[in-house]
């Protein structure tokens, strides 16, 4: 494995303010690319703000684009990998908890939460995958918050 420079941004997103939080993430992503970073990770659903009982209102249509598509360039322009969470829109009910894996070449990749807390069951829909990502320099996988209480994910991950 190579050296791997990977940045952590611990920060507050403002409940269903995307716009804003996009542009707090932009400032992190730009200050990580200074500091020669190859991957930034940010916190579950911070593009969005984390709520329950509002889900279905805060949820993001990737198809869209106005997520992605400025991810995208934020990745591209910093030749940085962006890992990075939103309640994304699911059209059997209830939104996904979902991590974006934003590579500079443009390629969009997710992981969506498995294992949802009790008090998030009523809101949200579980993933169904495991997935590893590749960077150049390391594959990863990703586990959001309550995942990590399950060690057999941890085991298939590795």
């Amino acid at each position: 494995m190579l050296d791997t420079k990977i940045a952590l941004v611990q920060m507050e997103s403002k409940l269903g303010g995307v716009k804003e939080n996009l542009e707090k993430i932009n400032g992190y992503v730009n200050q990580a690319a200074g500091e020669k970073a190859d991957i930034i990770c940010f916190p579950e659903m911070c593009i969005t703000g984390y709520g329950r009982d509002i889900a279905k209102k805060i949820a993001v249509n990737l198809e869209a684009g106005d997520v992605s598509r400025p991810l995208m360039e934020m990745s591209a322009q910093n030749n940085i990998v962006i890992v990075v969470g939103l309640a994304e829109c699911n059209d059997d009910g209830k939104p996904f908890i979902t991590q974006l894996v934003v590579q500079p070449k443009g390629v969009v990749e997710k992981y969506r939460k498995t294992h949802l807390g009790n008090s998030e069951k009523p809101y949200y829909s579980p993933g169904s995958d495991f997935k590893v990502f590749d960077h150049t320099k390391v594959k990863f996988g990703i586990q959001i918050c309550w995942d990590m209480h399950f060690p057999e994910m941890t085991a298939i991950l590795s």
